[in-house]
């Protein structure tokens, strides 16, 4: 339901955080907690919130792995599913 994803979007920012601290923004832990707090996040209906976060996941798994990776592959078809339902085709 909407309130445990919220919830689960409260845990996921506060480890977002606590892992860019420790890691800084560029590492493939704080690339997870992105794409996780983004996921609860659109999974409740906070799509624009969501989506910087995605972006940011993105961008780290492109510094980290070459284009063909698989990992890269599978967020990109994600994160692509995610815009094609909410309409959104770029």
């Amino acid at each position: 339901d909407t309130a445990t994803l919220e919830q689960a979007a409260r845990v996921y920012r506060e480890a977002h955080a606590v892992r860019r601290a420790l890691y800084g923004p560029r590492h493939l832990d704080v690339a997870a907690s992105a794409r996780e707090l983004a996921t609860a996040l659109w999974l409740s209906g906070h799509e624009a919130e969501a989506e910087p976060y995605f972006r940011e996941s993105l961008a780290t798994l492109r510094a980290a792995h070459p284009a063909g990776d698989p990992r890269l592959a599978l967020a990109l078809a994600n994160y692509g599913g995610r815009l094609m339902a909410r309409g959104r085709h770029r």
